[in-house]
């Protein structure tokens, strides 16, 4: 899902001069849910041509930003040397603002 999400909104961003490739991965593959499948049907993006892929196959690639979910994937996931940014545990981070926010109320 997150791929078909940036892929989308990368559409409005890229430029001529300027390719964003966005690519997820995991510690294990899987399989790409039929329910993230129609999910993602619902609001027009279309990931049925995505396919679920191991970190380890980018570890040598030259990547931008490195993005993970969670915390805890820092005991598992191998370390991108060539990543110029690596931000950790997003949905921690998202989850702490709304908390925020909601307090503030």
């Amino acid at each position: 899902m997150a791929e078909g999400l940036l892929r989308f909104a990368s559409e409005s961003l890229a430029s001529p001069s300027k390719t964003i490739v966005s690519l997820s991965a995991g510690t294990e593959a899987t399989v790409v849910r039929p329910l993230a499948i129609r999910a993602m049907n619902e609001i027009g993006i279309d990931i049925t041509n995505q396919y679920s892929k191991t970190l380890t196959q980018f570890l040598t690639e030259e990547i931008d930003i490195v993005i993970t979910v969670c915390d805890s994937a820092n005991d598992t996931c191998p370390v991108f040397t060539k990543a110029k940014s690596v931000c950790t545990g997003v949905f921690q981070i998202l989850q702490k603002q709304q908390a925020r926010k909601s307090s503030n109320c």
